[in-house]
């Protein structure tokens, strides 16, 4: 598969250590090896691969932090872990990466809140939780918002989740114009529900 990200090419393949993460601008002196993602044994799964600005993100497991959210440049010193969401060996789980200007949204359990909403603006302290829709830790009932898929229009990005109380719903989260900026008033809209009764 590859994905591309300004006039430059991103793909996973085969090599001498494993499935590994390449680029290339369409020139054989140009296609580079980008880094041995797991030292260890085996070959990470690479998955994910998304556009953002002039950044590939994608998801991977490394074999020490679980597998969580990767950013490259298109340089082997510009590739390298987003942010640690969930420290340790189980990792964050991300998916659902999507683009949103130069905005990433994806979502991702930290282990505290359970499985929420995440942006980032390439950064690791831009990485952040946009909020926590179903309050409560991880080990109580429904404390995650269980996002299906993830979708931007017009710069507002729309997903398909559920949450207690409210079964399966459509919610919105508003665009409060630059997407990075803290927004502690953030609240979630309703868009439609349609909730599963036995």
């Amino acid at each position: 598969m590859f994905t591309k990200v300004g006039n430059q090419v991103f793909f996973a393949t085969d090599g001498a250590t494993g499935l590994e993460l390449w680029r290339s601008d369409g020139t054989e002196a140009g296609t580079i090896f980008l880094k041995d993602l797991r030292t260890d044994t085996g070959s990470p799964p690479i998955a994910n691969m998304t556009a953002v600005g002039n950044s590939l993100f994608f998801t991977t497991n490394d074999g020490i932090h679980g597998y969580e959210v990767w950013r490259s440049d298109g340089t082997p010193q510009g590739t390298s872990l987003l942010y640690d969401i969930n420290v340790g060996k189980d990792g964050s789980s991300p998916v659902n990466l999507t683009a949103v200007g130069n905005t990433l949204y994806f979502a991702a359990d930290d282990s505290y809140v359970g499985r929420e909403l995440w942006k980032s603006d390439g950064t690791e302290a831009g990485t952040k939780l946009v909020k926590d829709a179903s309050p409560g830790t991880t080990g109580t009932t429904n404390n995650s918002t269980s996002i299906n898929s993830i979708a931007a229009i017009n710069n507002t990005v729309y997903f398909l989740g559920s949450t207690p109380g409210e079964g399966s719903v459509s919610l919105l989260s508003p665009n409060y114009g630059n997407p990075m900026e803290p927004t502690p008033e953030l609240s979630l809209s309703l868009v439609s529900r349609t909730v599963h009764q036995d």
